[in-house]
């Protein structure tokens, strides 16, 4: 079981590696990708590396999507980021999982 846990985190990350987080405005289209293919999802500090890898993409995706001085603007664009990026990885998770 531990053995088919792990090949699944592994193939997970394969798949969110091709999954490019998207958002488009109105006046143009942006995005932000996270490198996953080289972390094994089932180990907490791996993950932690997603996590800071998230972090950065949310850093450099806002601050050419909003105005640095509208603060409240910043923390939405970034925990959207945040969201989008945990929801990719979700729905890579599960399907691995049904394959």
């Amino acid at each position: 079981m531990q053995n088919f846990i792990t090949k699944s985190a592994a193939v997970a990350s394969l798949a969110i590696a091709a999954l490019p987080f998207i958002a488009l405005s109105v006046a143009h289209a942006q995005t932000a990708t996270v490198r996953v293919s080289d972390l094994n999802m089932s180990r907490p500090s791996q993950v932690q590396v997603f996590n800071g890898r998230v972090e950065q993409a949310a850093e450099r995706f806002c601050a050419g999507y909003t105005d640095p001085r509208n603060l409240t603007g910043v923390a939405a664009c970034k925990s959207g980021v945040r969201l989008e990026m945990q929801d990719k990885a979700k729905e890579a998770a599960v399907s691995v999982a049904r394959r």
